[in-house]
């Protein structure tokens, strides 16, 4: 997958080429979250920006 840096940056952002980056996975099934799967922090045991990996963006 390819996509243009100017799709996606923030306009607060028109200097840098790193994001943060966490992804969660959850495993649910409609009875309440049994765990989940994470690449970096910051989501599943709340909301800790500071705990993201970079994703650094390059053309």
């Amino acid at each position: 997958m390819r996509t243009d840096w100017d799709d996606i940056r923030p306009a607060g952002y028109a200097g840098s080429k790193d994001i943060g980056l966490s992804c969660v996975v959850n495993d649910s099934d409609g009875s309440g979250r049994k765990g989940w799967l994470s690449y970096m922090g910051g989501i599943a045991n709340g909301k800790g920006p500071a705990q993201f990996g970079d994703a650094i963006l390059k053309n």
